[in-house]
């Protein structure tokens, strides 16, 4: 498989993983501790393996890991708005968090990943 290939896997199964937990939150739409360190365990396992496996620059891999959870949280919050007009109403702020969460995780699994970089 291209590195290319893998790359845009690994983009849609964190965006995946990150959609699934936001459709099974506890107790509703609250965002608990356990839910964050999910968000940021699936994002640095998607930065760990697309570093090994991609020729991409970490902060590419990084920027992908956080748009693709962010695009899991808008068809999120477009399900909850669809199904409930006064759901979300503080989107931006799940945007923020999402996007900080990934992050976080995403650069602390592309450090992890340094030293089993593929060589160009």
């Amino acid at each position: 498989m291209g590195s290319s290939k893998a790359l845009w896997g690994i983009l849609l199964a964190v965006a995946a993983v990150d959609f699934w937990i936001w459709q099974h939150l506890p107790g509703g739409t609250q965002v608990t501790q356990s839910v964050a360190i999910s968000w940021a365990l699936a994002a640095l396992a998607a930065a760990v393996v697309a570093c090994i496996l991609s020729r991409t620059g970490a902060a590419r891999i990084i920027a992908g890991v956080v748009t693709a959870a962010l695009a899991a949280n808008i068809v999120n919050i477009v399900i909850g708005v669809a199904r409930d007009s006064t759901s979300h109403n503080l989107f931006p702020f799940e945007l923020v968090m999402t996007a900080a969460i990934s992050a976080a995780g995403a650069s602390l699994g592309a450090l992890i990943a340094i030293p089993m970089r593929q060589k160009p």
